[in-house]
């Protein structure tokens, strides 16, 4: 396999395309290849080496190739590494896959392949599913899916917010199960779900079509363009309400509408990598409501939301400390 046929392989691999044929070609590839290969497609691929740590390149080798590579990386920089050609390509394939931004595994459920897609803190991953069903995956989320979809269902599971553009197919319905259990049902449609693990509610918000909502055996209800249903994940109870804001994530717009600062400070620390930390004696059920864009960083947006609340704040290197301005 020349450099060319490797490259569109990788490609395949990384967008969730490649056939399982494909899959073991790659991995063959991976066993037969000598170390002069190995040292080639490091220095081809070695500008995006710097920006990750050996402890993150470690997990992600093993979590693409577990069976095939071996269980440890030594403590040098990747770089520098010295170690098996087999180990070298796996780090070079999970190069490549950072270069296309967008990071999977497979996991092997009862026979059944699962991909996993997930994002990191500030990442938003556009994902195309076996049906040609899009997915716009927000940060600090991970997304499921099988490697086919049955002949009768399409399920996936999340974690965290995405927006899925989905494709028609009456006989088979599309489901999302999220992390706190709340199932959503569509035949083709276009929503958005929320369901952060550090987060009191789960939202749905339908930009077309209709969907289904609910949780094991209760219909929460069905809604259409422009609604929402919210579910209070501590007291079980769900409301429905209207919504204009289905996907401006998407775009870089960040809203809060009676969000607590807690929860605000949740949101900016998915959003940004600085942190935001909510100092004693701040009072973090304070209800926070405005539009910001992602452009005016995490710096503008508290300097706003102080301004607006009569709080102060730190700014340190790594972190924003709030603090109460009558203490």
């Amino acid at each position: 396999m020349n450099r060319s046929e490797l490259k569109e392989l990788l490609s395949r691999y990384s967008e969730g395309k490649a056939s399982e044929a494909e899959r073991e070609r790659l991995i063959q590839w991976y066993k037969n290849a000598n170390e002069q290969e190995a040292d080639e497609f490091l220095d081809h691929l070695a500008g995006f080496i710097d920006d990750m740590d050996q402890s993150e390149l470690s997990l992600l080798e093993r979590r693409l190739l577990s069976k095939e590579v071996p269980q440890a990386l030594d403590n040098s920089k990747t770089k520098d590494i010295k170690v098996l050609p087999l180990v070298k390509i796996a780090a070079a394939m999970i190069i490549f896959l950072m270069s296309t931004f967008l990071l999977f595994q497979y996991i092997q459920v009862d026979d059944e392949k699962i991909l996993e897609y997930s994002t990191k803190v500030g990442e938003i991953r556009e994902i195309v599913l076996p049906d040609q069903s899009l997915v716009v995956l927000n940060s600090v989320s991970v997304l499921r899916i099988p490697e086919e979809f049955s002949a009768d269902s399409r399920e996936v599971s999340l974690d965290g917010e995405a927006f899925f553009d989905v494709q028609r197919d009456e006989a088979r319905p599309f489901t999302v199960l999220t992390e706190n259990g709340v199932k959503v049902s569509v035949l083709g449609t276009s929503f958005n779900i929320k369901d952060y693990s550090d987060a009191g509610q789960v939202e749905v918000a339908v930009a077309s079509g209709k969907v289904a909502v609910g949780k094991g055996n209760q219909l929460f209800g069905r809604i259409i363009k422009g609604q929402q249903i919210t579910y209070d994940k501590e007291s079980n109870e769900f409301f429905q309400s209207n919504t204009a804001h289905v996907d401006s994530w998407i775009d870089g717009k960040i809203m809060f509408s009676e969000h607590s600062l807690k929860e605000v400070a949740n949101i900016l620390n998915r959003t940004f990598v600085k942190k935001l930390v909510i100092g004693e004696g701040v009072n973090q059920s304070l209800l926070i409501k405005g539009s910001f864009e992602k452009g005016q960083g995490i710096e503008g947006i508290v300097d706003i939301l102080c301004i607006l609340h009569d709080l102060e704040y730190d700014d340190q290197e790594d972190q924003i400390v709030i603090m109460d301005n009558n203490r």
